[in-house]
């Protein structure tokens, strides 16, 4: 997915049930703004366990381009 349109239409295809919305960017840049309902993960905390539960799940990965 590339942009808000793209998951706007993930979700609406897929529904939103079992989907985990991850944003990867840092904690100050969640902070300063998110989208509803999305999980805090920064690139730099992932483990193998979360990629684990992660694999799991319908999930999708927000965070900036060059991260």
């Amino acid at each position: 997915m590339n942009s808000m349109d793209d998951l706007y239409q993930f979700v609406g295809t897929n529904g939103s049930e079992g989907t985990i919305l991850l944003d990867v960017r840092s904690a100050e840049e969640f902070s300063q703004g998110h989208i509803e309902g999305a999980i805090n993960l920064p690139h730099d905390e992932i483990t193998e366990k979360s990629l684990e539960v992660l694999n799991e799940s319908s999930s999708v990965k927000i965070g900036r381009a060059h991260v």
